[in-house]
This record gives structure tokens, C-alpha cells and sequence, in this order.
């Protein structure tokens, strides 16, 4: 009889593991592809399903240099004896990050399977105005900009029937200074190159989503929660004009730029706001992807056509027709931008 209530006994307990096995198994197909996501896994997910992954190669892309024209920097100002100058520019930023598609070099784990959509949403606008006086040799700059970005993240699976999206968002606006002078007086009015150094501070409201996970069988796994900081960003500038004037109304300009972007305050604004010293990936790559998308050092080589008063700038405009083929496949980057410039000679 006690063997019989020991089997019994058994019995019983491998019925409930049974069913724990079940819930527990029902449990990680559920959540498996959302945890997989946020530590990267290249399983269900791959890698380049992660937002992260994405986030890097479109950064890859944006750091390099892919051709020689570029327009020249709008605080890049050449000082005219009596002169005053007013400069505008405008972007509108319309970018999708999709994950690499087979080929060479593409690895198994990086191509989404049958029935899943991922990729990122970059939209938004910057709006920059700049108006300098100049001497002799010295020019002074004074400039504005204001801005917004947004980021949306999403990753569908039709088989599995889970979406899973994330949101980002920065506001913000800056206040600018520049100083350029000619290092030299040139004896040619072929000739005359300027240097410059800039400063520039952004106050910036950056709002973030955490994952919303959601599976139409068993409804939504996590609710999102917005987290909010605001912070300031300081930007320090140098660089370096040759201006060619070739024709009385043409004008060549190579140029070269460096930058350092200061982002220490983001970290410790988001430690101080949300008490808190465990870093946030989503806030990491933002402040990366929002702050830190163009290289330190960038060079190019600007085209201007003078008629009267007016500048016009046409290396962005060549720049991008050159670099319509130079994107990869999983980066469909339709951002334009425009700048115009005025210059006023006084009495």
C-alpha cells in the first residue's frame, strides 16, 4: 500500500509539472521575441532587428564622407570689409533604416524571415538663421536654430502574430557665436582664406517610450511608459576657407570643419531625473543617433554663383545628386536641405 500511494504521489507531481511546463512554454513564446530584441539576440530576432544594430550602421553611414561636394557650414563666414550678412538654412529630415538584404557580406541571421517587417522611422525639421557684421579682417556671427527629430521603432511578425514598436522624441533649440578672420592679407584677389571658430548650445526637452510589446492572441505583454529629460548640449567649432574666385560671379570654396559635441549633461540629466545611475539602451543610442550622427571632421568642396547681393550655394544641391546611388539598400534617405545667403555692403 505505500508503494501504491509513493506512485500515486508521482503521479501527481508530474501532472503539475506538466501543466507549469505548459504555462511556462506558452509564457516564452509570448515574451521570447521581446526579450530577444533587448539583449540582442540573433536567433529569432537577428541582429539586425535590433534597434540598436540599425541605429549603428545608419551612424556608419552618416560619419562618412560620401562625396566631394558639400556645402560649407553656414557659420563658415569669409569677412568683407562693411559688409553684412544674412544666412538661412532649412531640413527637413525623411530618413527610413531597414535591415540588409542577402548578398555578399550579409550574414543568414541578419535577413528577417517570410512574414516580418522591421525598420526605424527618422522624421523631422531644423531651421537654422545667421546674421553676421564683418570688418576688415574680422567677421561676427550670430545664430539660431530650432529643431525637432523623432524616431519610431517597430518590428512585426505576421506568423507569430507580435508587433512591437518604440517611440522617440527630441525638442530643442540653440544659441550660436563665431568669430572669423583672414590669418593673413593676401596680395591676390584670387585667393583668400579664413578660419573660424564657433560655439554653440542647445537646450533639448528628449522624450522616450520603452517597448511596447503586443501579441493578438494574448493582448499586450508591456505597457509603454514615457520617460522625460531636458538637458543641454554644448558645441565647440573650428574650421578653415579657401575661397577661388575663378569668375567676377564664380566661385570655388574647399573647406574644412571640425566639431566636438559635449553630451556629459544628457547622462547626468537622465541619472538626476530618474534617480537612477543603470543605464537606458534606448537613451543611449538616442543621445548617439540625435547628437552624434555627423563625424567630427568633415570636409567638402562648394560651388558659388554671385548675382548682385545674392550667394548661391550650389554644392549640397551636387552633393546630392551624386550621392542618390551611394546609400546602402537598407538606408532610404530622402532628407533635403536648402540655404540662402545675402550679403549687404554699407554706404
Amino acid at each position: 500500500m505505500k508503494e501504491l500511494d509513493d506512485l500515486e504521489k508521482t503521479i501527481g507531481l508530474l501532472k503539475n509539472f506538466k501543466h507549469l511546463y505548459q504555462r511556462l512554454h506558452c509564457g516564452l513564446l509570448v515574451c521570447t521575441p521581446f526579450v530577444q530584441m533587448l539583449c540582442g539576440a540573433s536567433e529569432s530576432f537577428g541582429q539586425s532587428v535590433s534597434r540598436k544594430q540599425m541605429i549603428d550602421d545608419y551612424l556608419v553611414y552618416s560619419r562618412s564622407n560620401a562625396g566631394i561636394y558639400e556645402s560649407t557650414p553656414i557659420y563658415h563666414m569669409v569677412p568683407s570689409f562693411n559688409t553684412v550678412s544674412y544666412t538661412g538654412y532649412v531640413e527637413k529630415i525623411d530618413t527610413v533604416l531597414t535591415p540588409p538584404k542577402a548578398g555578399p557580406g550579409v550574414t543568414a541571421s541578419s535577413v528577417l524571415g517570410p512574414g516580418v517587417v522591421s525598420d526605424i522611422e527618422l522624421t523631422g525639421y531644423r531651421v537654422s538663421p545667421h546674421f553676421a557684421l564683418s570688418l576688415k579682417k574680422v567677421g561676427l556671427g550670430f545664430s539660431g536654430e530650432r529643431g525637432q527629430q523623432n524616431c519610431f521603432f517597430r518590428y512585426e511578425n505576421a506568423t507569430q502574430g507580435t508587433f512591437i514598436a518604440q517611440e522617440s522624441t527630441l525638442d530643442y533649440s540653440g544659441i550660436g557665436l563665431n568669430l572669423s578672420f583672414l590669418p593673413y592679407q593676401s596680395s591676390s584677389k584670387f585667393l583668400t582664406i579664413a578660419t573660424i571658430l564657433g560655439w554653440k548650445s542647445y537646450s533639448a526637452k528628449h522624450k522616450w517610450s520603452q517597448y511596447l510589446t503586443f501579441n493578438r492572441a494574448v493582448g499586450a505583454i508591456e505597457n509603454p511608459y514615457k520617460a522625460g529629460v531636458r538637458y543641454s548640449i554644448e558645441r565647440y567649432q573650428t574650421g578653415i576657407n579657401a575661397t577661388l574666385a575663378l569668375l567676377k560671379s564664380f566661385q570655388l570654396i574647399p573647406w574644412a570643419d571640425y566639431q566636438y559635441t559635449e553630451t556629459s549633461d544628457a547622462k547626468a540629466a537622465f541619472e538626476s531625473t530618474l534617480r537612477t545611475t543603470v543605464a537606458d539602451p534606448i537613451f543611449e543610442n538616442d543621445v548617439k543617433l540625435f547628437w552624434l550622427s555627423k563625424q567630427n571632421f568633415s570636409y567638402g568642396l562648394d560651388i558659388a554663383i554671385l548675382a548682385g547681393d545674392f550667394e548661391i550655394r550650389l554644392g549640397g544641391l551636387l552633393g546630392t545628386f551624386g550621392n542618390l546611388n551611394a546609400s546602402p539598400d537598407s538606408i532610404d534617405d530622402n532628407s533635403i536641405d536648402v540655404s540662402l545667403s545675402w550679403d549687404h555692403k554699407g554706404g
